[in-house]
């Protein structure tokens, strides 16, 4: 991942700032200072970066405090981790704005942003606002889960790995090198993210928990099944037996006494069945007699009929002259009205004439008249106008507008070139003094440069003195210190006058000094020694903070020299000038002067007012023009309206002469064809009655005609109908003889007995039909049960035989069925029983092999987990956590040490294979071991810085190309603080990752010239930041 530019506003103590890390001196530099005073507001910066990746930050999501805090500006509650208190103190609102690149190659815009009400300063506080843009494919996400997965897939961690690997948790180490056992275990799972180990632990556990309860539950179901024995089942089985052998013959009796129950039964069933229907007969017998009653009736009504039509027909021979008139009536009275309506459409025809005439004279004719008039009014006019714009068109001509307007916008062109020339001129300017400018500071930086390399030169002397200076008193002191004080004692006291002394090699000439004269010496060389050392020391400092200067002179020379030899803005500047002046006719740069200048633009301004007048009064023909077109335009439009009225008219007029036209011939063609009828109909009624009625009033001809058609066709219906209805009667008598004659031969025997009753003559066929069928089936059901009485009567005689009764079935044979069913629902009951405990056994059986089959298979699984348990598994994961963080700490160890060898010669650290026991290896003292919570501040820094640096190792593959140190660098100085800021310049040409470092130490400002400076003046509440 790479940082491109944080834009900040209105952040904690930061107004407005814009950090750009892809532009010089950033982007060139390997280690880089956030520096300022306490509370300026630098841990802010590595704050708005976490809230634009993640909407959250260190500082609010480790607080460890809980509750609510009053937001003064707008008398609320707000929490103490919420994150929208990072809003500045008395604005409306503030946002922080992170443009990156992603490990996936696409560029983003993260904008975390909050508001008070209305962005009054006092307002409430609202909702963050959180956004992530891919300015690659211009897609903008706006919901916390969409971008939560997005940050996931572009820098590929989450919030405490980023932290973890972009902000070093040395301070998390130093606490870590003085805690005991199980604070180093919760602060390992912090800072290297072992809680996983934890959770699994804690799920082996878990696991092994439940498999041991499954097998404890199988164990419980396999003790609690009881089986059968043998002989238990076998007894069982011949119960059974017995049980089926009496319910069999049970059940035999039982169905024959059944049969004998049911075979009286329909004994008794078919001989009241013969009697209903013996007394059914007799019924019908009656109805048969009603029957032959109604067809006499028949007959009489039928004679009657005959009369009735005998005087119809005698009526009907009164209309014997005029039948052949009365027939064709319909078509006569049709004609007769078609003649009615022919002279009533002529009276139409006739009046539409007159009122087309009267409306030529009074309306149309007078428009006509008044739209000619006004036609020529409007041709006047026209003509007037079109002369008039025809001489406007010729002075506009003469003036050559378009000339005169291409004139004025070559002046205006040209003023703006000689505008142009002078911006030009002031650029080339303006370049050759910053080339000046960047030539004198380049000869600067190399005077600077050989004056240090001159003073490193004079130094190496000195340098090479203090470090022999410093071997002679090491290697004296060495000597002393060796030997214990034992053995110094032993040799004193071996010692004699003339003897050599082992320590300095001369001559005893008197008595040996005391132990306490030897530990004055010892102290005195001890003094010395260091001396020495922070004399060498010193000179070191000098020589490193000259060589951190050569590096930057000698880079910034480069990088001054390159630049200026890219540079190409004088000859670009200086050409583009000499091209406009060669385009504007002046003869070379040099020459030209702001008030040359200034001369032609005032000259050029003054052409071009002229030009302008003149346009003006030519604009002025040009718009008179324009409207007397306009007015020419409406009059040609009224014009032609008139026109179009006039031709209407004439339409109107044609309309209504052609109207008149279609009028007069439709009146002699339907007086002609009224008459030619008149004359048929007449010709067709001669010698009628109709005839003076049709002469006098065709009206009363029609009417006349249609009621003594209609009178006469009601006869001729009346005498059809009552010849169709003695047809049919005739056929039913017929019909209803046949029927009485088939039921006197089924009813043998009819009595002759006469009665009253008789049947609807409507129903009378199919009564009669009905009565046939029912008679027929009656006495066919009579004959079947007669034969089904016999075999049923025999087939009882024989069951009563069986069942060893002698004449009658016993009273209580329905008690004894009972009773028998009763005792085979007693022995079910039993069966059921004995087969369902047999059913059972052989289930449980199978229950139980299936019980121990899985019993030793679960017991195979625990064993499994059991082993995992045992290694890793506990209730709070501690165990596995334990040993994946030794693990874990001892690659870290291992990694730290290769920083270690930079930031120091003295020390490497050693770990306890499977403790968290971390011990310093001193080469100073003889590479003895001791805990790395007995080293100074400074050592334990270093320590904590070596172990951070390798922890950001981890997850290099999702890195971030910036890291940041917050912290420690206070307990340092000298050599220290300088081989500490050498290694991080190594950590970029190892890894590529530049270090930014968060600190007031004043040291650290000398020895590191890229510095983002957090600044706040006096008893402001907002600082600025500047970047040098």
């Amino acid at each position: 991942m790479k940082l491109i530019r944080l834009t900040i506003h209105n952040m904690a103590s930061i107004g407005d700032a814009i950090i750009d890390f892809s532009a010089k001196p950033l982007a060139d530099s390997e280690v880089f200072l956030i520096s300022g005073k306490t509370g300026a507001g630098k841990s802010t910066i590595l704050d708005c970066i976490c809230l634009a990746l993640f909407a959250s930050a260190p500082r609010f999501r480790n607080t460890r405090i809980n509750g609510a805090a009053s937001d003064n500006s707008a008398n609320e509650q707000i929490n103490v981790n919420d994150p929208r208190q990072i809003l500045r103190r008395n604005t409306g609102e503030g946002f922080t704005l992170l443009e990156f690149r992603g490990n996936n190659d696409v560029n983003y815009i993260a904008r975390w942003s909050v508001q008070r009400a209305r962005k009054k300063i006092n307002g409430k506080l609202q909702k963050k606002n959180w956004t992530l843009e891919n300015t690659d494919k211009k897609i903008t996400l706006t919901k916390d889960a969409e971008i939560q997965q997005e940050i996931a897939a572009a820098i590929g961690l989450d919030f405490n790995q980023f932290c973890r690997t972009v902000m070093l948790a040395q301070g998390e180490f130093t606490r870590f090198l003085n805690s005991n056992d199980s604070d180093k275990s919760e602060i390992l799972s912090k800072i290297t993210g072992t809680d996983i180990y934890s959770r699994i632990g804690i799920r082996i556990f878990e696991r092994f928990k439940a498999e041991e309860s499954t097998l404890n539950t199988l164990k419980i179901k396999t003790d609690g099944i009881t089986l059968l024995s043998d002989e238990e089942i076998n007894e069982k089985n011949l119960e059974l037996s017995a049980i089926s052998d009496t319910n069999n013959t049970l059940q035999k009796r039982i169905r024959l006494e059944s049969e004998l129950l049911d075979c009286r039964k329909q004994k008794y069933t078919t001989e009241r069945e013969i009697s209903l229907l013996t007394v059914k007969i007799h019924k019908l017998e009656t109805e048969v007699k009603s029957l032959i009653v109604t067809r006499d009736m028949i007959a009489a009504e039928n004679t009657a009929v005959e009369g009735e039509l005998t005087a119809l027909e005698a009526e009907l021979e009164k209309y014997d002259n005029a039948t052949a008139l009365l027939e064709d009536a319909p078509r006569l009275i049709g004609n007769a009205e078609s003649i009615l309506k022919l002279r009533k459409e002529t009276e139409t025809e006739k009046n539409s004439i007159i009122l087309g005439n009267k409306k030529l004279e009074e309306t149309i004719f007078p428009l006509k008249k008044a739209a000619l008039q006004e036609i020529t009014v409007l041709s006047d006019r026209i003509g007037n106008t079109d002369d008039a714009i025809k001489k406007l068109t010729s002075d506009l001509l003469s003036m050559d507008l378009a000339g005169l307007r291409k004139q004025k916008e070559q002046l205006i062109s040209r003023r703006i070139e000689f505008q142009n020339l002078a911006i030009m001129i002031q650029n080339y300017r303006e370049c050759v003094k910053k080339h000046e400018i960047s030539k004198k500071e380049l000869q600067d930086k190399k005077d600077d440069l050989n004056t240090t390399v001159e003073n490193k030169e004079r130094i190496k002397v000195p340098l090479e003195i203090a470090e022999k200076k410093l071997a002679l008193y090491s290697e004296a002191y060495d000597k002393l210190f060796a030997s214990s004080e034992k053995i110094l004692c032993s040799i004193r006291g071996a010692l004699n006058e003339g003897d050599t002394c082992p320590v300095c090699r001369q001559i005893i000439t008197k008595a040996l000094p005391s132990e306490d004269d030897i530990k004055s010496i010892i102290a005195e060389h001890k003094e010395n020694l260091d001396k020495a050392a922070a004399e060498r020391n010193s000179i070191r400092d000098e020589i490193a903070g000259l060589d951190a200067k050569i590096k930057s002179l000698a880079d910034y020379i480069n990088t001054l020299e390159n630049k200026l030899k890219k540079d190409s803005s004088v000859t670009d500047s200086r050409q583009k000038a000499d091209s406009k002046c060669k385009e504007l006719g002046i003869d070379g740069t040099e020459k030209v002067t702001d008030a040359l200048i200034e001369r032609k633009v005032s000259d050029t301004i003054a052409m071009i007012d002229r030009t302008d007048k003149t346009l003006r009064a030519g604009e002025k023909v040009e718009n008179e023009i324009h409207s007397r077109n306009k007015s020419l335009k409406s009059l040609w439009e009224e014009y032609q309206k008139k026109k179009d009225s006039l031709n209407k008219i004439e339409i109107d007029i044609q309309n209504i002469k052609t109207q008149e036209t279609v009028s007069r011939n439709r009146i002699n063609k339907n007086c002609k064809t009224a008459d030619d009828m008149a004359t048929q109909i007449i010709a067709e009624i001669e010698g009628s009655r109709y005839v003076d009625f049709f002469k006098q009033d065709i009206s009363v001809f029609i009417e006349r005609l249609k009621y003594d058609h209609g009178s006469y066709s009601e006869l001729l219906k009346r005498i059809v109908n009552l010849r169709n209805t003695m047809c049919i009667r005739k056929n039913d008598l017929e019909n209803l003889d046949r029927i009485i004659t088939s039921i006197k031969i089924k009813l043998q025997g009819l009595s002759e007995d006469s009665i009253s009753v008789t049947v609807k003559q409507g129903d009378i066929h199919k009564y009669a039909t009905d009565l046939l069928m029912t008679i027929s089936s009656t006495t066919q059901q009579i004959d079947d049960a007669k034969a089904r009485l016999v075999a049923i009567t025999a087939e009882y005689a024989r069951l009563l035989s069986a069942a060893g009764y002698d004449d009658a079935i016993p009273d209580d044979i329905e008690a004894n069925i009972l009773k028998l069913e009763q005792q085979i629902r007693d022995n079910d009951i039993k069966y059921g029983a004995v087969n369902s405990l047999l059913k059972s056994n052989s289930e449980q059986s199978k229950k139980l092999d299936s019980l121990i089959k899985e019993y030793e298979e679960q017991n195979k699984v625990l064993e499994k987990w059991k082993i995992l348990y045992e290694i890793f598994g506990d209730s709070e994961g501690k165990k596995f956590r334990k040993i994946a963080q030794s693990y874990i700490l001892a690659e870290l160890i291992d990694a730290a040490n290769h920083y270690m060898k930079n930031l120091s010669d003295r020390y490497r650290l050693r770990i306890e294979p499977g403790t968290f026991v971390i011990l310093v290896e001193d080469s100073w003292q003889g590479y003895t071991l001791r805990s790395a919570s007995t080293i100074s501040g400074g050592e334990s820094f270093l320590v904590s810085l070596s172990l951070a640096l390798a922890l950001s190792d981890i997850g290099s593959d999702f890195s971030v190309d910036i890291l940041f140190i917050d912290e420690g660098f206070g307990s340092l100085s000298g050599d220290a603080l300088q081989m500490a800021v050498s290694t991080l310049r190594l950590l970029h040409s190892r890894s590529g990752r530049k270090v930014g470092i968060i600190s007031h130490v004043d040291e650290l400002r000398e020895r590191i010239p890229t510095q983002i400076n957090v600044i706040r003046e006096g008893e402001s509440t907002q600082s600025m930041i500047t970047i040098s």
